[in-house]
């Protein structure tokens, strides 16, 4: 019922439709106030560079994801193994994002939405240079799945702050 009553709330103030539903369908526990503070800075920097850089990486790291799935049949659960990296820039966008994941295990009780937002932003960046010098459809098929477990990890990872894939475009 609150929870029906804060997404009718939301919708007076403004607050885009796809914004809502992609932070209460990320966000398990009653913390309504949490719920409401990101729906609200979601709202605020999403046409902004800021949001841009989130919606754009995240997009891009999901589709590729999307569409391999669709060509092999395998589970893909988020966890590469770190022996299998043979290019720095794996290694590098592995390491950037357990360091988001050490942010948010640190910071859930008073987390700076904001703050979140700038790390994840940050992320095109690695993402960029990732996709520029490494060919996820590699020949060798432990590398390839190798590889999709960590862009799987990645979106997994940006999904603990909501639900990305259920954002329209900015």
């Amino acid at each position: 019922f609150l929870r029906d009553r804060l997404k009718n709330y939301l919708k007076v103030k403004k607050i885009r439709h796809d914004i809502i539903e992609a932070a209460a369908f990320s966000q398990v526990s009653d913390d309504f106030v949490s719920l409401y503070k990101k729906c609200l800075t979601l709202n605020k920097y999403l046409k902004k560079d800021l949001g841009k850089n989130i919606l754009t990486t995240y997009k891009r790291v999901s589709n590729i994801l999307d569409q391999e799935k669709k060509k092999i049949n395998l589970k893909i659960t988020g966890e590469p193994n770190v022996v299998l990296f043979s290019k720095d820039e794996e290694k590098i966008l592995f390491d950037q994002i357990s360091e988001i994941r050490k942010y948010f295990s640190l910071t859930k009780k008073n987390e700076n939405y904001e703050k979140t937002l700038e790390i994840l932003s940050k992320a095109k960046e690695t993402t960029d240079n990732f996709f520029e010098n490494v060919i996820v459809n590699d020949k060798n098929e432990n590398v390839k799945k190798n590889r999709l477990e960590l862009l799987k990890m990645f979106c997994n990872t940006f999904d603990n702050f909501i639900d990305f894939s259920k954002l329209e475009g900015a």
